[in-house]
């Protein structure tokens, strides 16, 4: 058997003592603005402790990168200890990564971890890097290029594969009316591919068609668009249209956009192949 005894107060008043908090340690990141796919660069960290306050010990600089970026430390990242008013700094050679995913704007998010006031602190830091997506060159084919942008309307565009279902990389190989192709893009109506030429191309050429995989069913258009003006529409293609071979000029495009609409009876079944899809560039 469990007893209780409660407490009564009477009058009870609870005054608030104003205190100022402590002023935080902060992190400062430094970044080059741009970092070209393959390239270094330098990161460098620094450390404050403000003048008022407690020192900061046991520290431990992480850089914080982005999936895919190699890092080397530079300088030594751990400090017993830091006075109040002082900093430390802490460097990395940070490379940025060249496949066709690499995102084109990234952020670190350098880490710092000490004590300070017999607590365990965490302050991080932010820094931005723009890393472009170079302008093709020679006969390269568009799946293994990066997107600049990429919408689907089930699952993700798929390269080399046709669009299977919602999960990226569940297609099967692109094929058309029978015939197998091992390059091109697997999408699903509403879809926009983007990518970047440079004005460094001067053609396009693909095979379009609604993918075996979802045959006799589906009904697509495919569009091309360079710098925002239609350099083809197809008629409606079905699951039992022939493939239809593109040969466009692209001379001095941006940007190129691959897009496919529904054929005006919903998106069903709608997996459409860009398949062998490839450029004409300089260099």
């Amino acid at each position: 058997m469990v007893g209780y005894q409660t407490d009564e107060f009477d009058n009870l008043s609870v005054t608030p003592v104003k205190q100022a908090a402590e002023a935080p340690a902060t992190l400062a990141a430094d970044l080059p603005a741009t970092i070209h796919r393959g390239e270094s660069a330098t990161l460098k960290t620094t450390f404050t402790v403000p003048a008022s306050g407690d020192a900061a010990t046991g520290l431990t600089l992480r850089p914080g990168a982005p999936d895919g970026w190699t890092v080397t430390a530079t300088t030594p990242t751990t400090f017993s200890k830091v006075t109040p008013g002082h900093s430390v700094t802490a460097s990395w050679t940070v490379t940025a990564p060249t496949a066709p995913a690499t995102p084109v704007s990234e952020t670190f998010t350098p880490l710092t971890t000490y004590v300070r006031d017999g607590v365990r602190h965490w302050t991080y830091g932010t820094a931005k890097t723009e890393v472009p997506i170079p302008p093709p060159t020679g006969s390269p084919y568009l799946s293994d290029l990066s997107f600049v942008s990429s919408s689907n309307g089930w699952g993700p565009v798929e390269r080399d594969t046709s669009n299977g279902e919602q999960a990226a990389g569940d297609g099967l190989p692109i094929t058309i009316r029978g015939t197998v192709h091992d390059k091109g893009l697997g999408t699903h109506t509403d879809s926009d591919v983007a990518f970047f030429l440079g004005g460094n191309c001067s053609r396009f050429t693909a095979t379009v068609g609604i993918d075996d995989e979802v045959a006799p069913y589906g009904s697509v258009t495919f569009s091309v668009t360079a710098d925002g003006r239609t350099l083809t529409t197809t008629p409606v293609l079905t699951g039992t249209s022939q493939p239809l071979p593109l040969d466009l000029d692209v001379t001095g495009a941006q940007q190129l956009h691959l897009v496919i609409a529904d054929g005006g009876d919903g998106n069903a079944h709608d997996h459409a192949d860009w398949a062998d899809a490839r450029l004409t560039c300089a260099g």
